[in-house]
């Protein structure tokens, strides 16, 4: 498996004697093997550590450094010592891992924030984190990073500018926090819920924009942000019992509309669907057309005309072949969009018990529809072999 640099770094950071600091860099002298030299090529390739190494033989500085490629399989013995210096971070390096000394460097840069660094290894701590890390704050620096996602959906819901939440004004995040924040554990999957619930779409964006922009709109522009980190659970509870009043006070008449939307919305999809059979089974008679075209009576056995006329004839029965196969496959569409739209109209009914009749009468329109489109395919499908069927006639006939 192969490790990540910041990993490496790990490795070598770890395994190196007395260490010390020197301005940028860790230095430290000691035997290369294979395995480390490996490293500290790899890590020389992310700017991490020096390329060539002062060397000490048997004890005696040499006048010249050497370089890593220069080093070989008899230079792993403790007559050669070398100087290993690795680069104390790469915060501004652009990686997709991170060295640096602690977390308040990594969230020193919004950047960090905002696309959540993966494998960071800090130098203070010793400790390297990934995604199967258990550490507290490194899982929550990563719901950090959905939380500023969630404020980027609203942000764009609300056609705002960035990093800001649109709601009668702008309310404008500085995207930053400390160590300190890492401390609070986020709720990311009510976040998740959030923004991906799908019933009431655009009432639960616009409450969600009302509470935060409420919630946050006595806090100065530089602490929003992470004033949220630490106060994310009333907020969540807020958004909740808002979006309970909201359901609660939904008249029958916005649910006559949206499971009138509904049927609408599958109607035309499962059209749609059928629009694309219909469209692609115009190139059967075409092709029967060319067919038809090409077939020449032979008369007497010639060898040359019997080879196109049957080339012609699997020409044909291949393009009504796959036109079977995508027919079926248009099928395989529609009843996915069936399971789906009874989900969904299952849903309303349990949720609207007062409209339960209304309700399935409308499912049962979309239901005729759906029977009706399940017939136009088999019919489809039919003509497709009686055509293969015509074409083969006209086979035979030619000889």
């Amino acid at each position: 498996m192969t490790m990540n640099p910041a990993q490496i770094y790990r490795d070598i950071f770890l395994s190196m004697p007395d260490r010390e600091v020197d301005r940028d860099q860790f230095v430290s002298w000691m035997e290369l093997d294979a395995i480390k030299l490996s490293a500290l090529q790899i890590l020389n390739s992310h700017s991490l550590a020096v390329g060539s190494l002062n060397v000490k033989v048997n004890g005696k500085l040499s006048t010249s450094g050497v370089v890593l490629e220069k080093i070989k399989d008899k230079h792993f013995n403790d007559q050669y010592i070398f100087e290993v210096r690795l680069n104390k971070t790469n915060i501004n390096f652009g990686h997709d891992f991170i060295v640096c000394d602690n977390w308040n460097t990594v969230l020193k840069y919004d950047l960090h924030i905002k696309n959540s660094i993966k494998n960071i290894f800090l130098t203070d701590l010793e400790s390297y984190f990934d995604i199967d890390s258990t550490d507290n704050k490194y899982k929550n620096y990563l719901a950090i990073g959905k939380l500023y996602s969630f404020i980027k959906f609203l942000s764009d819901a609300s056609n705002a500018d960035k990093d800001c939440i649109f709601y009668n004004r702008s309310y404008k995040f500085k995207i930053k926090a400390d160590e300190n924040d890492l401390n609070y554990s986020i709720d990311i999957k009510s976040l998740e819920k959030f923004k991906d619930k799908d019933m009431h779409r655009e009432a639960i964006i616009h409450l969600m924009c009302k509470e935060v922009t409420a919630f946050v709109k006595n806090e100065i522009e530089e602490i929003r942000f992470s004033y949220l980190i630490r106060n994310i659970n009333p907020l969540i509870t807020n958004i909740n019992h808002s979006y309970q009043s909201y359901v609660e006070d939904y008249t029958f008449d916005k649910v006559r509309k949206e499971y009138n939307e509904k049927k609408t919305e599958y109607i035309k999809k499962l059209n749609d669907t059928f629009d694309s059979v219909a469209t692609k089974m115009f190139a059967i008679p075409a092709g029967i057309w060319f067919a038809t075209a090409q077939m020449k009576v032979i008369g007497e056995p010639i060898h040359y005309l019997f080879t196109k006329n049957f080339f012609v004839l699997m020409t044909v029965l291949c393009m009504v072949l796959i036109m079977i196969l995508n027919i079926w496959g248009q099928r395989s569409t529609i009843t996915q969009m069936n399971n789906e739209y009874t989900t969904v109209f299952t849903a309303l009914e349990a949720k609207f018990e007062e409209e339960k009749t209304n309700i399935q009468r409308v499912k049962n329109d979309v239901d005729k529809r759906y029977n009706k489109i399940m017939s136009n395919i088999g019919i489809s499908i039919i003509v497709c072999i009686f055509l293969a069927i015509y074409t083969g006639i006209l086979f035979y006939q030619s000889i």
